[in-house]
């Protein structure tokens, strides 16, 4: 290839930045408040919202467990910008989970079945993870996460705890929310 041949390659590379000067961000985006506007302006409350291994929920249903999961989130003492990991398999309470963590400003961190006890440790430490939300099966490996890192405040088992360890959902019923 010669020189003459990246000249004209180069020149025909389209422009790939364009200004957008029309375009308006606002100043604070919360998912669960958009897709809860557009679901009463379409009148979408009773429609289905997620459906996931045989089991659907209406977006009013889901409207409701994400608001009573935000008010444990933040009855456990999880704040704005805190993280919050996530070991638990695809299924309606992990959308759940991801949505109830944005809607209270909080960060979702999630851990992939793959990751193994070491991995978990590393990634509760590295995002100083305060709260932890496992499924049944996570719960045993999490007595070892929980040991190893300091930052963590609270496991959260869903739905509940065969370990006998950790807090579950259950143990917050009598939140307002």
């Amino acid at each position: 290839m010669k020189k003459s041949d990246l000249v004209e390659y180069n020149q025909a590379i389209p422009e790939l930045i364009f200004p957008l000067d029309d375009l308006i961000y606002p100043a604070s985006l919360n998912v669960v408040k958009v897709i809860y506007e557009r679901a009463l302006e379409n009148a979408w409350l009773e429609n289905s919202a997620i459906y996931c291994d045989g089991e659907s929920i209406t977006y009013g249903e889901l409207f409701s467990r994400v608001n009573y999961w935000a008010a444990v989130l933040l009855a456990a003492g999880v704040n704005r910008g805190d993280c919050v990991l996530i070991r638990c398999p695809d299924s309606i309470d992990a959308v759940i989970s991801f949505l109830a963590i944005q809607s209270i400003g909080a960060v979702a961190v999630p851990a992939f079945a793959q990751l193994r006890v070491d991995d978990l440790i590393y990634r509760v430490n590295d995002t100083a993870t305060v709260l932890a939300l496992v499924s049944e099966a996570s719960a045993e490996e999490f007595i070892e996460v929980e040991a190893a890192c300091p930052a963590l405040e609270t496991v959260l088992c869903l739905p509940k705890d065969p370990t006998g360890k950790f807090s579950t959902l259950g143990d917050f019923d009598q939140i307002p929310y």
